[in-house]
């Protein structure tokens, strides 16, 4: 478990990501011939630090395609196989929060933690025993990959993308931008 790695990468040292480190860790660990990388995809079941988690220690990427956010609020995480969708989900036990009371704090969210008791819940989280992680063999449905189709020109702002992300709006196909789909608004003439 590369640490130092993993807080470059995510900014800051949280008990999250180590959280989310040691669950990575058990499972690999106890299955052994799961793979990283590609042949994988890793699923996090929270957007909170567990994402960056699962980047680095199983290195299901974003930019790999094999990384899923499904945000249900939970400090979980599944690595399964592409090829069939088997694999395992860790969870923590709730009784994990009599290990400490800064564990309890944590995971129910009674107040803030000071600098000194973040940094030994971090301890708290890289000593937790494998008996406070529930972990169940399940199969996913594997979600298909994109279809790789042809390139095509938006008519209204000439960018280009695969025709498949083409919307129609009102008889012509466009970007999702020009179609109304954005995360932002224009500020003003472009160069």
């Amino acid at each position: 478990m590369d640490i130092d790695f993993a807080e470059k990468f995510h900014g800051h040292r949280s008990p999250g990501l180590i959280l989310g480190l040691k669950m990575i860790e058990i499972i690999y660990e106890k299955f052994t011939d799961l793979p990283r990388g590609k042949g994988i995809i890793g699923i996090a079941e929270t957007k909170m630090c567990i994402p960056d988690a699962l980047q680095i220690g199983s290195q299901a990427t974003a930019g790999n395609k094999n990384l899923l956010i499904y945000d249900y609020g939970k400090l979980s995480l599944s690595i399964v196989r592409r090829e069939n969708g088997q694999g395992y989900r860790i969870s923590l036990k709730k009784e994990a929060i009599e290990v400490s009371d800064r564990i309890r704090k944590f995971l129910l969210r009674e107040g803030k933690l000071s600098q000194e008791d973040r940094d030994r819940l971090i301890e708290d989280f890289l000593n937790l025993d494998e008996k406070y992680f529930k972990i169940e063999k399940i199969h996913m449905n594997i979600p298909p990959r994109d279809e790789q189709l042809e390139i095509t020109e938006c008519p209204r702002c000439g960018e280009l993308q695969p025709k498949n992300f083409m919307l129609k709006l009102n008889h012509e196909f466009l970007c999702k931008i020009c179609a109304g789909e954005k995360y932002f608004d224009f500020c003003g003439n472009s160069k």
